[in-house]
């Protein structure tokens, strides 16, 4: 007996439920319940109402894996369609990414700190507060600058690299 056969019991669907089953071999815990030697189990072990768990009580409920499989192929019969649609549209931001990206890695930090400064100060027009934020980035550019040593664990060797020659 399934966890969840009282719920379907109480709405009357148990007739809905058996309808189309088959006798498919039976898992090892319907043998040892059928036994009487079932391990019972404490009563709030109660599983959680996933679409496998309401499949033992109710075999017209979905399985979980078929719910996927019909979602994944669903997506990929629509695929070529979302990309003749969504690839022109999105390709602006793309481009304003891989912008964004160059500007920063290719930007003196100094001026990467004022305009997060700026922006701070823009965003909030308050000068405690950028100067709070700007407390915060001096701490973070002086650690870096100073504990140099705990790179090595953080970084991969072609960043060690690019940061040695950097800091030359």
């Amino acid at each position: 007996m399934a966890t969840y056969d009282w719920f379907f019991n109480a709405l009357g669907l148990r007739d809905w439920c058996d309808t189309g089953t088959s006798e498919a071999p039976m898992s090892m815990a319907d043998l040892l319940a059928k036994t009487g030697n079932a391990v019972e189990e404490p009563f709030y072990a109660i599983p959680f109402p996933s679409l496998d768990a309401l499949n033992e009580a109710c075999g017209q409920i979905t399985q979980t894996r078929d719910v996927v499989k019909g979602l994944e192929e669903g997506f990929l019969a629509i695929r070529p369609a979302l990309r003749t649609i969504l690839d022109p549209i999105t390709q602006p931001l793309s481009w304003m990414l891989d912008g964004t990206l160059y500007l920063f890695t290719q930007a003196p930090w100094f001026l990467i700190m004022a305009m997060l400064l700026l922006v701070t100060w823009y965003a909030t027009r308050s000068v405690s507060v950028m100067l709070f934020n700007a407390s915060y980035d001096e701490a973070a550019v002086y650690f870096l600058t100073t504990n140099k040593d705990v790179w090595g664990e953080w970084l991969n060797d072609e960043a060690k690299g690019k940061l040695a020659a950097l800091l030359k």
